[in-house]
């Protein structure tokens, strides 16, 4: 299984309904800290493939050392196990999906000028990757 990151998350309408905090929105690998691994569980994440995976379970190392950091600063790490879907997500759906959950999560009205230039940014794009590295805040 060949994964292209950086992953998004795509369980939630809008980033803000699930998640707190940035990290788990969008996964630039599958190193998770002990303190995030159950908020992240049966999420689902498309890549840069448009592959869409379901996370399933985390592996932790159990060494005795590793245990006393497990609630501190994220120094205590495991990997997740991903399950992939069979179906990819299509393509123009998926544009339009992400212009809703970006205009949802961060306030945007439809006319707003930032919103629009986001909107034409997304639609001039022509692979997941990019329409997830313009979600992510940057360019493709």
């Amino acid at each position: 299984m060949l994964i292209k990151f950086p992953l998004m998350n795509i369980s939630f309408e809008s980033w803000t309904e699930g998640f707190a905090e940035y990290d788990t929105v969008f996964l630039s690998d599958l190193e998770v800290c002990y303190s995030k691994r159950e908020q992240l569980i049966n999420q689902k994440y498309v890549d840069g493939n448009g592959h869409v995976y379901e996370i399933i379970d985390h592996y932790f190392n159990e060494s005795s050392w590793k245990k006393i950091f497990k609630n501190t600063l994220c120094i205590y790490k495991g990997e997740l196990i991903l399950k992939r879907d069979v179906d990819n997500l299509n393509f123009v759906e998926f544009k339009e999906s992400i212009k809703v959950k970006i205009m949802k999560s961060f306030g945007f009205k439809p006319n707003d000028e930032n919103f629009i230039e986001i909107c034409k940014s997304i639609d001039f794009t022509r692979n997941y990757s990019d329409i997830i590295k313009i979600a992510c805040g940057g360019n493709p």
